[in-house]
């Protein structure tokens, strides 16, 4: 298993956070982009540095929980599907 943190420019203390774990456990390591390329341009460069057979993208601000990481990766087997996505139910959500 590998985590692979792509910082793209932010400014809230994400590349911090992802260098201190790199150094304290193996499995992570973290891409620094030079600035803000856009979301797309985030996913692309962890894409391309992900070295796993499976590959799950994840936004680090919370809105995808990491309780459905079991279940993705339990769908995908199973199934052998190319993609796996997860849909959220907004049921309840305020505007």
């Amino acid at each position: 298993m590998e985590v692979l943190v792509v910082d793209d420019g932010s400014t809230d203390g994400t590349l911090d956070v992802a260098h201190t774990w790199s150094k304290k456990c193996a499995e992570v390591e973290y891409l620094s982009l030079s600035r803000n390329f856009g979301k797309e341009a985030a996913m692309y460069a962890g894409l391309k540095a992900a070295a796993g057979d499976l590959v799950l993208i994840m936004d680090a601000d919370g809105q995808h929980p990491a309780e459905v990481i079991p279940l993705l990766i339990e769908e995908q087997t199973s199934t052998g599907a190319d993609q796996v996505v997860a849909r959220r139910d907004r049921t309840g959500d305020r505007d």
